[in-house]
Formats: C-alpha cells, structure tokens, sequence
C-alpha cells in the first residue's frame, strides 16, 4: 500500500496524520524540522493595527507575551491560523486563501503590523504594507532524516522549505509523488519526481484528497 509522509513536525504532523487516517491512507511521519520556541518581547500594540501570522505555530508557541498583544486583530494567511486565533481569543480580521502574497494584496495597502514568525520562515516580497517580524521560535533541521521512508509514497509539502529540504535528501525522485501546500511550494521541490500537484488553497483537507488520488492511481509527469 502507498504510504503518505508528513514532513511537517509536530504539532501539526498530528493534526496531518489524523486527516489522512481518516481518509483510509496510511500515514508516516518523517519530519525534516523541529520546533523550538525561543524568547521575545512583545511591543507596544499602540504602535500597530494588527498581527499578521502566516502559521498556527506562531500562536501555539508565543507564550505569555502573546496575552500583550490581545488588543490587536489578527490577518492570518489561512482558515486553520485564523481558527486557531478565535480558540485563543483574538478578534481575526481577514482570513485568507491563497497564500502569503495574495493575501498582502487582498489587505489594506497602510497596515502597520506585526507578523509573528519563525527564523528564515520569511519567504515573500512586501507590498505596500509596513511589516515588523518578530521571531517567535525556530524550526530546525532535522539532520537524521531516513530518507528512504520517502521512495516509492507520496510525500506531503507544507512550505517552500521543506520543498527545498525534501529535494536535498530524497534519493530516489522518480519514484516519489509530491503534494504541495501551494505553487511555491511545489515549484522549491524543482524536477525530477514521479508527480507533482498542489493545493488551490492553503488546506490541509485538500491535500489530502489529492493526495489520495495520487495513492489510487499516480500521476505521470
């Protein structure tokens, strides 16, 4: 049976896995990161009109500066962050659909806001909006990774990093299908793999229904 990694760590590996269960596909975890949370200071909310945030990680590993911040709407990247920011009692302003940069030009253009953010996790042009990054925790690589879990499965992508990492340690392309969680995404992982398809929207539940397609019958290509 095709298997289908998660390369995301924890925990949003679970929440993954729980999908493609309940999908009747069998899940593998191989994380390529590690997360970690680190120390911060909030800033004055006076100076702001909101908090960006393009993952729920952000939120989940903030700590108690985060209770600062309240005051403050959220824009989030997609509905999962957005859900997440309502269960912890923030007000969420904008929600989007279609990943970082098209969510810039669906906000305001004289937004002041903070974005909460991972080291390296910055991976888009500014617009018109004025951004002030705030790293809230690492997500490390994972040296150790059994790279060969991967051949012959098909092979979730959250990020244009672990696109990026994948095609550092997959040794066997040909025979590994990809699910990205966007076209950025897909496009980091570069050539060579048995297929590539990625989600319309930012959507964990569409992932796995393509993904799901590709165990049935894969793609050529």
């Amino acid at each position: 049976m095709t298997k289908v990694a998660i390369l995301r760590p924890d925990p949003g590996a679970s929440s993954t896995e729980t999908l493609l269960t309940r999908a009747n596909l069998e899940p593998i975890k191989v994380p390529l990161f590690e997360i970690k949370p680190l120390a911060w200071k909030a800033p004055d909310p006076e100076g702001f009109d909101g908090i960006l945030v393009t993952s729920s990680n952000a939120l989940r590993f903030a700590g108690e500066e985060l209770e600062k911040l309240k005051s403050l709407p959220i824009y989030a990247v997609g509905p999962v962050t957005a859900q997440f920011a309502k269960g912890i009692g923030f007000k969420v302003a904008k929600v989007g659909n279609a990943g970082i940069s098209q969510f810039l030009k669906q906000i305001p253009h004289d937004l002041n806001l903070i974005h909460l953010v991972a080291e390296d996790r910055l991976e888009y042009r500014l617009v018109w909006q004025k951004v002030e990054p705030i790293t809230i925790y690492e997500s490390g690589k994972v040296e150790k990774v059994d790279a060969q879990a991967l051949n012959g499965n098909v092979v979730m992508v959250h990020s244009p990093r672990a696109g990026k990492r994948l095609a550092e340690i997959a040794d066997d392309k040909g025979s590994i299908s990809v699910v990205a969680i966007s076209k950025q995404a897909a496009d980091a992982c570069g050539n060579g793999w048995k297929a590539v398809v990625h989600s319309e929207n930012p959507d964990d539940r569409q992932m796995v229904a393509l993904a799901a397609k590709l165990c049935d019958n894969p793609a050529k290509g």
